[in-house]
């Protein structure tokens, strides 16, 4: 049996904003051997509504080591039993174009 044949569970934790609303995120992904990092978030944007449910700016960590972000992360092959963490920023993030990245006063 190849890789192909055979399946593999992830466990999947999605943390700091409330992508659930439509209902109940599976803790757990059975996926097909040789799946990767890309196939795991496509899987869980199908359970939690779409593309725009988690943002490119989400950090993500395999079994405990951060790989980077949603848009931005070293490309890994996923094994039976890894544990994927997404976290998406709470508040925050990146100043648009134009504008400095230190506080402003508005006065």
């Amino acid at each position: 049996m190849d890789e192909g044949d055979s399946f593999m569970r992830i466990h999947v934790k999605v943390t700091g904003r409330r992508y659930l609303s439509g209902g109940e995120m599976l803790p757990a992904l059975d996926l097909p051997g040789g799946s990767s990092i890309d196939d795991a978030i496509d899987a869980v944007r199908r359970q939690t509504g779409g593309a725009a449910a988690i943002i490119p700016q989400a950090l993500l960590a395999i079994s405990g080591e951060h790989i980077g972000t949603v848009a931005r992360h070293t490309p890994r092959v996923l094994v039976d039993g890894d544990e994927v963490m997404i976290f998406a920023p709470v508040a925050g993030g990146a100043p648009q174009t134009g504008q400095s990245a230190r506080f402003q006063s508005r006065t």
